[in-house]
C-alpha cells in the first residue's frame, strides 16, 4: 500500500511492510486465511469495490477524439492539435487474490478465471445495457461470488496433498 504504514502497537515503531501482517479486504479475509493455512501463499487480493471515479487519459491521438466523444463514460479535459487529455469513468472492479506462485489447482470456485501468471478472479461490471447498475446490485454480485470463493477454499485440500 503506498499510501499507509503499519505502526507496531506495542514498540511504536514504524513499517512500511510490517514483517509478520498483512492488510486484507474485510470481506475476503477468511477466504485468504483458509488459502494460506492450507499452504496457497497470497500475496495481494481484493474483494471488489463499488466505486464511482473517473481515470485520467493524458496525450491520447488526435485521430481518437471523435470516438472518445461519443463515449458516454468519458470527459474530454482538453484539446490540441495532435493530442487530447479525457476522463474516463471506471466501469468495473476485479475480485482477485494473487499468489506468490503459480497453483495447479484441480477446480476453480464458480465464475472465477486464472490468469496466466496464476491469479484467481472474477470481473465485476457497472454497466448492463449501457446504463449503470445500482450500488446495491453489484454489492449483491460481490457478496455472492465472495461466498462462493469462501466455500471453495474451505474444500480444498492442503498444498502437499497434491504434490
Amino acid at each position: 500500500m503506498d499510501c499507509q504504514y503499519f505502526i507496531d502497537k506495542q514498540t511504536l515503531q514504524i513499517y512500511e511492510e510490517h514483517p509478520s501482517v498483512f492488510t486484507c479486504d474485510k470481506k475476503i479475509a477468511k477466504t485468504i486465511v483458509n488459502l494460506n493455512r492450507l499452504g496457497y501463499v497470497t500475496k495481494s487480493s481484493c474483494e471488489g469495490h463499488y466505486d464511482f471515479c473517473y481515470v485520467e487519459e493524458k496525450n491520447c491521438p488526435i485521430e481518437f477524439l471523435e470516438e472518445i466523444q461519443k463515449d458516454k463514460t468519458c470527459k474530454i479535459k482538453e484539446i490540441r492539435e495532435d493530442s487530447f487529455d479525457y476522463w474516463s469513468e471506471v466501469t468495473g472492479k476485479t475480485i482477485y487474490i494473487a499468489f506468490i506462485e503459480k497453483y495447479d489447482f484441480k477446480e476453480l470456485p464458480e465464475g472465477f478465471l486464472m490468469s496466466e501468471n496464476g491469479n484467481l478472479y472474477h470481473e465485476l461490471y457497472f454497466y448492463e445495457k449501457e446504463k449503470r447498475r445500482s450500488k446495491e446490485d453489484v454489492e449483491k454480485e460481490i457478496d455472492h461470488y465472495l461466498n462462493i470463493l469462501e466455500k471453495w477454499s474451505e474444500k480444498l485440500e492442503r498444498k502437499d496433498k497434491y504434490e
